[in-house]
């Protein structure tokens, strides 16, 4: 089944983004929260409903979620790459606060820093591309296919069932915003300690 929220291959790269997030404080005077709690509201209105309601709000939300998985949203805001883009970025992460484990462990101390790519022996290249642009999709068979694909646009159950390989989605375009993505075929790959974002214009060679 075609992976729309990225999962093991992308632990990296979640990890990356993760670990930048800021602590923006408290700010302003905090007030108790009198509105009904959302889950309560939820659990009376549902049991508010006959049998024959509850059935049919499931299978609605059934659907929605079908056709979600089957038809995600074309990531809006990424062109066509007419020119070659070349670029390189350091994933080191310095930590603002101690991180802990489930445990409550310290695995890395507050200020120290950190490059993923040190511990990660192995990471797949991505090659990110819209499969409902006919001339992206063909492109893309054509390049390395050791590479994983990313995709921004289309269908990737169909695509998944068509080409016999496993396909990725971008949901929400949440790798293209970090990698700094603006013009598409993209493909991202490891260089040593760095991480390679490449900017493809189809009539170049095989990425």
């Amino acid at each position: 089944m075609a992976v729309i929220l990225t999962r093991g291959l992308f632990c990296f790269f979640f990890f990356f983004i993760a670990l930048e997030a800021t602590d923006l404080g408290i700010h302003g005077h905090v007030f108790p929260i009198e509105e009904e709690d959302l889950l309560e509201w939820l659990k009376n209105k549902t049991q508010a409903l006959s049998k024959e309601e509850g059935e049919a709000v499931k299978i609605k939300l059934q659907n929605h979620f079908v056709t979600q998985i089957q038809n995600p949203t074309t990531i809006k805001g990424l062109k066509d790459a007419y020119s070659y883009q070349l670029r390189y970025i350091d994933p080191t992460i310095c930590a603002d606060e101690d991180i802990r484990n489930s445990e409550g462990k310290i695995i890395v101390r507050k200020g120290a820093c950190i490059n993923p790519l040190v511990y990660q022996v192995h990471l797949d290249a991505l090659l990110f591309f819209d499969a409902s642009n006919p001339q992206q999709l063909e492109w893309a068979k054509k390049q390395n296919q050791l590479v994983k694909w990313v995709l921004t646009g289309g269908k990737p159950l169909e695509i998944e069932g068509q080409e016999e390989r496993l396909v990725y989605f971008d949901q929400f375009g949440l790798l293209a915003k970090k990698f700094g993505l603006q013009h598409l075929p993209a493909k991202v790959s490891r260089e040593g300690l760095q991480l390679k974002v490449e900017e493809i214009p189809m009539g170049r060679p095989n990425a």
